[in-house]
């Protein structure tokens, strides 16, 4: 993540520093943790409650929690990338991803899904050759070429929602704020 932010942001400057990147990350695995720790437990006693009700039931409950976690996926996909592309702690991070897909959320989520098409589907082309054959490496190096595109393409779209996000909401508070000598 560091070396392909720095690639992608340009120059020395870009690059977060190595202490900072692997604190904020450990402490963002922390979190994740905790908050699925804290998640699962009512989820897990709701879903089997409604399979002892009913077995469709405890179906269709699962179908609406995969829903709703969909809404949930968009802005943890990019709560990393703002460690790497704006220096931020993770818990600005986690901040500054929900204010942005809340107000991107339809690009964001289109962006998501792409890369995770993009991803599933080419890891299943890459994965088509026999685990001896010399196609494996073509594989291998197809595989890494694709993710580190991905994840360029992703640290390149994160930066330009946040700017496109900044200069809309200056507007935003311009457009608030009176003229001298206008009455509102």
């Amino acid at each position: 993540f560091r070396w392909v932010s720095g690639t992608v942001l340009g120059g020395r400057g870009a690059y977060v520093s190595i202490p900072h990147a692997i604190f904020q990350t450990m402490l963002l695995s922390v979190i994740w943790f905790f908050f699925l720790a804290f998640l699962s437990i009512p989820v897990t006693l709701f879903l089997a409650i409604l399979s002892l009700i009913s077995p469709t039931l405890a179906s269709i409950g699962l179908f609406v929690l995969l829903l709703a976690s969909f809404w949930l996926v968009v802005p943890l996909f990019f709560i990393p990338l703002g460690i790497f592309v704006r220096n931020q702690n993770a818990f600005r991070s986690i901040f500054s991803s929900f204010r942005m897909v809340r107000f991107t959320f339809p690009s964001s989520a289109l962006f998501v899904f792409i890369i995770f098409i993009l991803s599933t589907g080419l890891g299943y082309l890459w994965s088509v050759p026999a685990s001896d054959s010399w196609m494996t490496l073509i594989g291998i190096a197809g595989h890494a070429f694709i993710s580190t595109a991905l994840l360029a393409a992703s640290f390149v779209y994160y930066r330009d929602m946040n700017g496109w996000l900044r200069v809309v909401i200056e507007k935003l508070q311009q457009k608030d704020t009176p003229l001298p000598g206008r009455v509102r």
